[in-house]
């Protein structure tokens, strides 16, 4: 059982923190980024305390916070921008309690946020069956160890443990952003409101050091500098080229916009993030395919996240996805 999953304990939680604004409760006027960030810290704290033991820490790795619709569409641009700074005070408070809970490693490989802009919610107070609402300027924060309900494409859903009625805005998802990628240190941004970081094991408390590689260690450059291999199409008359520079890459569509992972971005937005793979390995390349993909004319098996189908991929193949899109692969 995750980490707060009954209603009774959720709710304790939330009126401990004072999160909860009721009918006996003061209504802050506003919401800060500072405010949003010693709420994580306080949540985080709550619940590595209360689910550590012996030499294990133990910690909450996904969040949901439920926002009035005000605030969230205030601060929605803001959010991957301090998850960067939530996850940094993750790690101060990991490495203070490293004395007494020596073993730290994450019971999940991504840190998960999740916002949702709430416009009717309700929670009943298992003390008294006080309700409860959201206000402008307060937040309803819920964590668990880890989230069960992440697909391989990276969706994340709403917790189906809490009881709430939510109305998400879902008619501004995001399509194209601009945005300086190099600026998320490392934040995934699977869809509006939806994030993922991964974990290192380095415990970085400088959003500087937050490394795009879980291990904290840079992919092997090539040894003639120019890249591993270059892959090209035809977009409306024209040639775009994709110089490979990392020895795992990935080809998505334009929609993909994680920036912690090396990723070929297509300008097709029915392609699936990550629908082919490719890496070198011991001087060879190999492709695995999570979409409709066939490789010099031949069908290629479906990978799963747990069980990748890696093949061969040869000097000038020919990679084409959804019967439609086609690329070129020619190793320099």
């Amino acid at each position: 059982m995750g980490y707060l999953t009954e209603t009774k304990k959720i709710i304790e939680i939330f009126l401990n923190f004072g999160k909860i604004v009721s009918k006996r409760k003061e209504v802050k006027s506003f919401l800060t980024n500072k405010g949003l960030l010693k709420t994580f810290k306080d949540l985080f704290s709550n619940g590595l305390e209360g689910e550590s033991l012996g030499t294990r820490m133990l910690y909450p790795m996904s969040f949901h916070v439920l926002m009035h619709p005000d605030d969230y569409k205030e601060k929605k641009q803001a959010f991957p921008f301090i998850i960067p700074e939530i996850v940094k005070a993750f790690y101060n408070i990991i490495e203070e309690q490293k004395q007494e809970y020596p073993d730290y490693e994450p019971v999940s490989k991504k840190w998960v946020f999740q916002f949702t802009p709430c416009y009717a919610s309700k929670f009943i107070d298992a003390g008294g069956g006080d309700v409860a609402t959201i206000e402008k300027g307060t937040v309803i924060p819920t964590a668990v160890l880890y989230n069960q309900d992440i697909d391989s494409n990276g969706t994340v859903s709403v917790d189906q443990n809490i009881m709430v009625s939510v109305k998400c805005d879902n008619s501004n998802v995001i399509k194209t952003a601009n945005i300086n990628l190099k600026a998320l240190a490392g934040v995934d941004i699977l869809d509006e409101g939806f994030f993922t970081c991964k974990f290192d094991m380095n415990l970085p408390t400088s959003t500087k050091d937050i490394e795009v590689e879980p291990s904290g260690k840079k992919p092997p450059v090539p040894s003639n500098n120019q890249g591993y291999a270059t892959l090209s199409y035809d977009f409306n008359g024209q040639k775009v080229s994709y110089t490979m520079k990392d020895s795992h890459i990935y080809i998505s569509g334009k929609n993909d916009l994680r920036s912690s992972l090396p990723i070929f971005r297509m300008e097709y937005p029915d392609l699936e993030n990550g629908h082919v793979e490719i890496k070198h390995e011991a001087d060879k390349f190999f492709l695995c395919a999570f979409g409709k993909t066939r490789l010099n004319e031949k069908n290629i098996e479906l990978s799963k996240e747990e069980s990748l189908k890696w093949v061969p991929l040869a000097n000038n193949s020919s990679i084409l996805m959804n019967d439609t899109i086609q690329v070129d692969f020619k190793i320099l």
